[in-house]
């Protein structure tokens, strides 16, 4: 773990969490059992330890995975940073990004899998920022296809079907930030997160809703069909800044931290059966917000 202390900044602070974590979801995430943390496969591997070659050979398969991780931060030490341009035309949510404000904003990749070993190589989706005095818009088009999103009540498990997802961080100097999960459906998830800092993961409170937040979609094809090929589906998002605590009124360079995802659901509703994909590299997960990247609000593209 030393290494980590080569690569800038703190992209390797929720790693040292992982590894370090004892947590039932951080050993659910390296697909440990129960007291098997990092340091404990470390110990099975140098012989400190009494083990099965059962647990030998998990335990090499654990710090391999850890291993793989700390290499695709060490490959990548420099998030990207975004810009969202200013729109003086008024934007309809009908996820179609068809106003002229849309085409010319450049698009940003979605093409990063949190887990290399559940990548299945499928076009990427791209995301597209705007704002004006009121929102934050945030535009996903998205490849797919075999659209699948049932309807849900709000704060269901969107994410656990084919959507996008938009992580807000308000402010840096708080851990507080807004998971938003929306499907082509209309399916909306908003909880407010806030992130352990010596701890992995985070807490999450779904009874707390984003006021004021808009959304629409469009599928090309027939969702929950599996027997055709669709195109894809659509996402547009307006996201109130007076509802983002910590960022007050927007202006051309104020700046936020962002995660833009997308979830794709191959099979039934599992998460063993959603890829996702970030913007971004973030092998940690959705949590690690030492990988969101900071977007400053301009005039002009």
């Amino acid at each position: 773990m030393s290494f980590t202390n080569t690569i800038p900044g703190h992209r390797t602070r929720e790693l040292r969490n992982l590894y370090a974590g004892e947590c039932a979801a951080s050993r659910q995430w390296l697909g440990l059992t129960t007291n098997r943390t990092g340091p404990e496969c470390l110990e099975r591997l140098l012989g400190q330890r009494p083990s099965t070659s059962n647990q030998l050979d998990h335990a090499s398969k654990i710090i391999a995975y850890l291993n793989e991780f700390l290499e695709r931060i060490a490959n990548t030490p420099d998030v990207p940073n975004l810009r969202a341009v200013r729109t003086p035309n008024p934007i309809t949510l009908d996820g179609r990004l068809s106003e002229p404000d849309w085409t010319m904003t450049p698009p940003i990749p979605i093409n990063h899998p949190f887990r290399i070993d559940k990548d299945r190589g499928k076009p990427h989706a791209t995301a597209r920022l705007l704002w004006d005095d009121r929102y934050l818009y945030v535009g996903f088009d998205v490849p797919d296809r075999d659209v699948a999103a049932f309807l849900f009540e709000r704060d269901d498990d969107t994410f656990l079907w084919d959507a996008v997802e938009c992580f807000i961080l308000p402010d840096i100097l708080r851990s507080e930030y807004w998971e938003i999960c929306v499907t082509p459906t209309g399916g909306l998830t908003d909880r407010r997160c806030r992130k352990k800092l010596n701890g992995w993961s985070s807490t999450f409170d779904t009874r707390a809703n984003l006021p004021g937040i808009l959304h629409g979609g469009v599928t090309d094809g027939t969702v929950n069909q599996s027997g055709d090929t669709d195109k894809g589906y659509g996402v547009e998002l307006a996201i109130p800044f007076y509802s983002l605590k910590g960022f007050g009124t927007p202006s051309p360079g104020k700046s936020f931290r962002t995660l833009l995802a997308v979830a794709d659901l191959d099979g039934v509703p599992a998460v063993s059966n959603v890829l996702f994909r970030g913007h971004t590299v973030t092998p940690m997960g959705f949590q690690d917000i030492w990988s969101y990247s900071r977007v400053t609000l301009v005039d002009a593209p």
